[in-house]
């Protein structure tokens, strides 16, 4: 007969990822589970679009046209309480990258080859 305490393995589950909308997800700062709020930045994809626009003879005030579209934009995820930026979704890229603090924020996200 076993009487001693067993002892469960912890699971840490990976957080969502980021994009247009609000995201449940752990702020470091303030230590809670908040719903973060959703930043429009404009990036590269922004950018471009101009570029584009301009390029293709759209120069007449219609290549701003894309640093009002919200879908072009880049995405930044903040914490309500706080105000700690806690993720971004890159839209050229399609990637999603969550902000880092003190010495991680120097690492490189994917080892070099």
């Amino acid at each position: 007969m076993f009487t001693g305490i067993m002892a469960f393995p912890q699971v840490q589950l990976a957080p969502p990822p980021l994009e247009d909308s609000p995201a449940q997800i752990f702020c470091p700062k303030c230590r809670q589970t908040v719903l973060s709020e959703v930043e429009y930045s404009s990036g590269l994809l922004t950018f471009l679009v101009c570029s584009g626009l301009c390029i293709f003879g759209f120069g007449c005030g219609c290549c701003l046209i894309p640093f009002c579209v919200n879908q072009l934009k880049d995405v930044i995820h903040t914490c309500p309480t706080c105000k700690t930026q806690l993720g971004s979704h890159n839209r050229l890229f399609n990637g999603t990258r969550p902000f880092q603090f003190g010495w991680m924020a120097t690492r490189h996200l994917a080892p070099l080859p």
